[in-house]
């Protein structure tokens, strides 16, 4: 009887989640055709940003076209790292083919502004998390390519700063921190890492764990390369 009446209420608490995650879904698409039906300018920016309060290259930050183009060859939605980056990668292939293209960013206020303006340009990718989601969603193979598509991130950026010249962009690699405060989420974060250490060793040979006690004693310093390191 007790595993009829678990079976009962796990079905049950299955449906109104279903039932939950469809009304959220209706309500979402509902807002998204209201939205292209009658399109508006975009709302005030609600968020006083530190990072883009005062940036090195204000007339950067706010270039625009005079008017908007008719025609286009390729149309970006959002200049944040995302958007920039695509940019960048079509406007460097195309000048090496040879081709002409037109390549045109819409951007609703600044340029990088948005969530890569709240985060102050951070890439931070964190293998042990991101593998064990990975692969219980995708599988074992297809999450190592997650991951390590995640990981060129920064050496891209490096890479990309020092052929351009970027100084001012204040590139750099420096050691990261996951601390966790919760004994369960520390439990899973070592369960994780022990995960990732058994698939894919070279993965998680940067990575440090240290007890609210050894960290103590533990200097943290800018590195070459990041070496994410997990605190209880």
């Amino acid at each position: 009887m007790g595993a009829v009446t678990s079976t009962v209420r796990e079905g049950w608490f299955g449906l109104r989640s279903l039932a939950a995650l469809i009304s959220t879904s209706s309500s979402n698409f509902n807002k998204a055709v209201a939205r292209v039906s009658s399109p508006q300018q975009p709302g005030p920016l609600v968020a006083n940003v530190y990072w883009q309060q005062n940036p090195i290259l204000p007339d950067l930050v706010n270039a625009k076209s005079p008017k908007l183009p008719h025609s286009a060859d390729v149309v970006i939605i959002g200049s944040g790292m995302a958007g920039a980056s695509v940019a960048y990668t079509l406007l460097r292939e195309y000048q090496a083919m040879g081709v002409r293209k037109r390549v045109i960013i819409l951007e609703a206020r600044q340029i990088c502004s948005g969530a890569t303006g709240r985060n102050g340009g951070h890439i931070k990718a964190s293998p042990y998390h991101a593998y064990s989601q990975y692969k219980a969603r995708f599988g074992a193979a297809h999450a190592k390519k997650l991951c390590n598509f995640q990981l060129l991130h920064l050496p891209t950026f490096l890479s990309i700063a020092e052929h351009e010249g970027l100084v001012d962009a204040e590139v750099r690699s420096v050691q990261t921190l996951d601390v966790f405060t919760d004994t369960t989420m520390w439990q899973k974060a070592q369960i994780m890492i022990k995960e990732l250490r058994a698939d894919v060793p070279a993965m998680a040979e940067d990575i440090r764990v240290h007890t609210s006690a050894t960290a103590q004693e533990v200097r943290f310093h800018r590195r070459i390369r990041p070496m994410p390191t997990v605190l209880t």
